[in-house]
């Protein structure tokens, strides 16, 4: 089974579920006028996916469709691919937090989509910066 992690909107309590990752559905579906990208609320992609799809289905019956094929076949890749990490940084975006933010499943879904714990960025040593005009290392 697919490791899934779920997000709880704060004010409303709903709970969405967004699989750690492949996205066949945007790989498969997102050229359709980039409607599964606006479900999920990843608005510019729709609207990318959006103004190709026209393109692509107003030139279908001419040679210049071949040149679209190309960059349909690139976006769906790369949806199919990314599509799950920027759907759950979208939820988190705009406020939504994670429902079990202990579970190992979320824990997995952050290591995946690069999303550090607040505990954790914090505790990553810092170097201490030198005062301007001294060599660093050097004793006053």
């Amino acid at each position: 089974m697919a490791t899934q992690v779920s997000f709880q909107n704060p004010a409303t309590g709903e709970i969405k579920t967004v699989k750690v990752g492949f996205s066949w559905t945007l790989f498969f579906f997102g050229f359709i006028f980039g409607l599964p990208c606006f479900i999920r609320g990843l608005t510019t992609w729709g609207v990318i996916m959006a103004a190709v799809s026209v393109l692509y289905y107003a030139t279908i019956a001419t040679p210049i469709v071949f040149f679209l094929m190309v960059p349909m076949l690139a976006l769906d890749i790369y949806l199919g691919v990314k599509g799950n990490e920027l759907t759950a940084k979208s939820y988190l975006a705009k406020g939504w937090q994670f429902a079990e933010p202990d579970a190992i499943t979320t824990k997995q879904g952050r290591q995946k989509w690069g999303l550090l714990l607040a505990a954790q960025q914090s505790a990553q040593p810092q170097q201490p910066q030198a005062p301007q005009g001294t060599a660093p290392g050097a004793t006053q």
